[in-house]
């Protein structure tokens, strides 16, 4: 979680950072930008992490950069791992 990137813009807590909580996401059915909505499962942090404007949160600006060459798959797993423990 404190690697570059993470804990600066996503916290534990219910709000109060540039991107949305991690805290209780994981499961949920959430509004997106472009008035669709889904549930945040592991394919939408997959999508999250490589493509982080598919699927904006509603309410939140579409500011995360790619971490597509940046990131290993095995990494990305730990973080979906890691999002859904904040319960």
């Amino acid at each position: 979680y404190e690697k570059p990137g993470r804990a600066t813009c996503h916290s534990l807590a219910r709000s109060g950072s540039q991107g949305p909580s991690w805290k209780g996401i994981f499961g949920a059915t959430h509004q997106f930008a472009d008035g669709t909505s889904g549930v945040v499962d592991e394919n939408y942090i997959r999508e999250s992490v490589y493509e982080p404007n598919a699927k904006v949160l509603q309410g939140y600006e579409p500011v995360m950069p790619t971490f597509k060459g940046l990131i290993r798959d095995r990494q990305v797993l730990g973080v979906i791992e890691f999002i859904k423990q904040q319960k």
